[in-house]
């Protein structure tokens, strides 16, 4: 596997990855410090929305105002919209969080899947909104019974893998979004190692730029690509293997022994997923 340049990997950390963790985890800081704890969920999501504008500010990979005609344009603002969705059901009860919910993952559908996703069997659709939503809420149930770094390190983890497939199937745009995003959970979960806060809020936001990511870079990678579809599964899917809390032996450990598998059941399948991507080869002075 070639390696990117080193001035591609400085650029990358100076204006996508600093800006959008530095912004979350202040954002994030101060609010705990002047609400306290009980307001890190609906906090959470502030920051997430927060850290994209700042994101787009110092790399504006995306117009802040999508074209109503470009798809990967309105990942993030949806994104935006799920993290609302994820504040909403802490602050404004089931009922409310279900209506904008159903409104960005429609918005999803309509503007950001691919044409030729919609024209696959009937069931597409409506499982991949399954499967998003799924990934926006158990680890927002799991992040509200263990709040900690865990949960939120893990999605960013998933979004930088999401880049990284986004990267072989000759995507920078699609990984500059992904490694945006990951960048600001990566911020979140560096104040929850200092203290353990519920990120849940937002959560949500995360699965839509997953989703949205992996689901534009599959279809619009050109057929003779040979990043497998494996890869794009795994990493879609990897975040709902943080599950595997709920398995009583595995339940039963506990503190930094329960994190530690959640984690290693999510990185072992994302590390896989990368690693079969490596078969198709990147120019990268040329991305």
């Amino acid at each position: 596997m070639t390696l990117p340049p080193r001035h591609l990997v400085e650029d990358a950390v100076l204006h996508g990855v600093l800006p959008p963790a530095g912004a979350a985890a202040v954002v994030l800081g101060v609010a705990l410090v002047a609400f306290g704890r009980k307001a890190a969920p609906v906090a959470s999501a502030v920051a997430f929305v927060a850290a994209l504008a700042v994101a787009l500010y110092a790399k504006p990979v995306v117009p802040w105002i999508p074209n109503l005609l470009k798809r990967v344009e309105w990942i993030p603002v949806l994104a935006a919209g799920g993290a609302l969705a994820g504040m909403f059901g802490r602050c404004s009860g089931f009922a409310w969080q279900t209506v904008l919910w159903t409104t960005v993952v429609a918005l999803g559908i309509a503007k950001v899947c691919p044409g030729k996703y919609l024209q696959d069997p009937w069931w597409a659709v409506p499982s991949g909104a399954m499967l998003v939503s799924l990934v926006g809420f158990i680890p927002a149930v799991l992040s509200r019974r263990n709040p900690g770094a865990c949960i939120p390190f893990a999605i960013s983890a998933c979004l930088f893998a999401a880049g990284g497939v986004a990267l072989f199937a000759h995507s920078a745009l699609l990984m500059d979004l992904a490694v945006l995003s990951g960048s600001a959970f990566f911020g979140l979960a560096a104040v929850c190692l200092f203290c353990r806060v519920d990120v849940s809020g937002a959560l949500p936001g995360a699965a839509v730029v997953l989703g949205g990511v992996l689901l534009s870079a599959y279809y619009d990678m050109d057929e003779e690509c040979k990043v497998p579809a494996s890869s794009f599964l795994l990493v879609a899917g990897a975040p709902l293997l943080l599950a595997v809390a709920y398995l009583p032996i595995v339940n039963r450990l506990g503190g930094w022994k329960l994190r530690t598998v959640q984690l290693v059941c999510v990185c072992a399948p994302l590390a896989y997923a990368l690693w079969a991507a490596t078969a198709e080869k990147v120019d990268f002075e040329n991305l």
